[in-house]
Order: structure tokens, then C-alpha cells, then sequence
């Protein structure tokens, strides 16, 4: 086992499973290209690369799977144990954690007009 020593093993869940519809992309943002990359690429090999983790779980949206699959046998990427199917939406944001997004628009709405560009 990578992580340690005894009778434990340390699994990361790689959730991958964003629409990108926010992004305006016409696919999963996971597979939105940066540069000649996908995303999700970067994320998996760093994973890979972490003697902390011994496992790797990625959840993708339905349909994605395949690709998934494929992109971590192209990196090599050893520790993926499993390719699943992440859920339909994520859950709805709560006052103590909110979303990114709502994050970012409550910070917006309290910057002071000089901050603005």
C-alpha cells in the first residue's frame, strides 16, 4: 500500500461529473479542453502521481464513462480502480456551504464599486 503501513488503503473520489453547462461547453467540463489537454487529465495524473493515494474512484456523467476509461489507460494512469456515473445534479447549495457560483456573486455584490475594473 502506497499510503502507509498497517491494514488501510486511501481511496480518492474524483468527481468529474459537471454538465459544463455553465461553461457554454457542448460537452462534460471534465472533457472541455485547456490548452491540448482535457481537465480531467491533469486531475488523474496527479492522483496518480500522490504516494498518499492507493485508489482512485472517478465519477463522470452518464454516457462519459467509456471516455474516462480510455483517457486513463492513455495516461497510464494505474490507480483508477473504477469508472462510475456521478449523479443527475449536485445537491442544492445550504447557507453554510454554498456553491461556487453563489460564493462568487455574494463577494461581487459587496466589493465596493471602485474595486470594479
Amino acid at each position: 500500500m502506497a499510503s502507509g503501513t498497517g491494514d488501510h488503503s486511501t481511496w480518492a473520489i474524483l468527481v468529474a461529473a459537471g454538465s459544463g453547462e455553465r461553461l457554454g461547453a457542448d460537452r462534460p467540463k471534465a472533457f472541455v479542453a485547456l490548452g491540448e489537454r482535457v481537465l480531467l487529465a491533469e486531475s488523474l495524473e496527479r492522483l496518480d502521481a500522490n504516494e498518499w493515494i492507493d485508489a482512485v474512484v472517478v465519477a463522470v456523467p452518464a454516457g462519459w464513462e467509456e471516455a474516462a476509461i480510455v483517457l486513463a489507460e492513455e495516461l497510464v494512469a494505474s490507480k483508477v480502480a473504477a469508472v462510475v456515473t456521478g449523479g443527475a445534479t449536485s445537491a442544492p447549495p445550504s447557507p453554510r456551504y454554498p456553491t461556487r457560483r453563489s460564493s462568487c456573486s455574494s463577494t461581487t455584490q459587496r466589493a465596493p464599486s471602485s474595486a470594479a475594473p
